[in-house]
C-alpha cells in the first residue's frame, strides 16, 4: 500500500472514531423451552446481541408501565440447545414497528432487554428482558452490567428464520450488558503496527 493511501485510510478511521457513538447491547440467560420456526427446542442458554447509535436514544412513559429509555436495534439471537447445537437468527419487528433495546420501569423493578415498540402510547407488543428489583432505568448511553431474572412468561418474536417462541420458567437468571464498541482508531493503530512490520520485512528482503 502506498503511503498517501495509507494516510488517507488512517485519517478516515480517526474521523470515524471522533464521531462514533455506538454501544453493544446484549441479553444473556439460562435455559427455557420454545419453538424455532415450529420446531420445538430446549435451551441451555441464549445470547441476544445488537449495536445501537446512542444519538437515536428516545425516552418517555410507556403505556401501562413507567419511564423508559429505548434505542432502535437489529438484534441477533443465538440459542444453545441441550443437544449441544445452536440456533441463530436475526430478530425482526412486526410490520410498521421497531425493535428496541430497552430499559423500562415497571414500578418496583426495572427490565433491561429487547422489545417490539409501536409508540409510547401503546403497550409493549412483545419483549424479553431481565428484571431487577429496586433499581432505576438506565439511559442506555453508558457501559453497565445488570443482573436479574428473565421475564417468566411466553413471548413470540418474528425472525429471519421464522417465528421464535420462548417459554421462560420463573427465577431464570439473566444479565443485560452495555459495552463500548471497539474504536476505529484502535483498529487503525493495529493496522499500522502490522503494516510497519510488513514494510520492515520487505526492506530487509530487498537489502539481502
Amino acid at each position: 500500500m502506498k503511503l498517501p493511501v495509507l494516510l488517507a485510510t488512517v485519517a478516515a478511521l480517526t474521523t470515524l472514531s471522533a464521531n462514533a457513538a455506538t454501544l453493544n447491547y446484549s441479553l444473556t440467560g439460562g435455559g427455557f423451552t420454545g419453538t424455532f420456526n415450529g420446531t420445538p427446542f430446549t435451551a441451555s442458554s441464549f445470547n441476544i446481541t445488537a449495536t445501537g447509535d446512542t444519538s437515536t436514544i428516545i425516552s418517555g412513559i410507556l403505556a401501562d408501565n413507567g419511564p423508559a429509555f429505548l434505542i432502535p436495534v437489529s438484534p441477533t439471537i443465538e440459542i444453545f440447545t441441550l443437544g449441544g447445537g445452536s440456533l441463530t437468527a436475526t430478530l425482526q419487528p412486526t410490520p410498521g414497528k421497531t425493535f428496541m433495546a430497552a430499559s423500562v420501569d415497571f414500578t418496583g423493578s426495572v427490565a433491561h432487554g429487547f422489545i417490539i415498540f409501536d409508540s409510547f402510547a401503546s403497550p409493549i407488543i412483545a419483549g424479553l428482558g431481565s428484571f431487577t428489583a429496586g433499581t432505576t432505568p438506565s439511559n442506555l448511553a453508558s457501559p453497565a452490567t445488570i443482573h436479574g431474572e428473565l421475564t417468566s412468561d411466553t413471548t413470540t418474536f418474528p425472525s429471519s428464520a421464522g417465528l421464535i417462541t420462548f417459554t421462560v420458567p420463573a427465577a431464570t437468571p439473566s444479565t443485560f450488558t452495555i459495552s463500548p464498541v471497539p474504536e476505529p482508531a484502535a483498529a487503525a493503530a493495529t493496522f499500522l503496527s502490522a503494516l510497519s512490520g510488513t514494510l520492515l520485512v520487505s526492506r530487509r528482503q530487498r537489502r539481502s
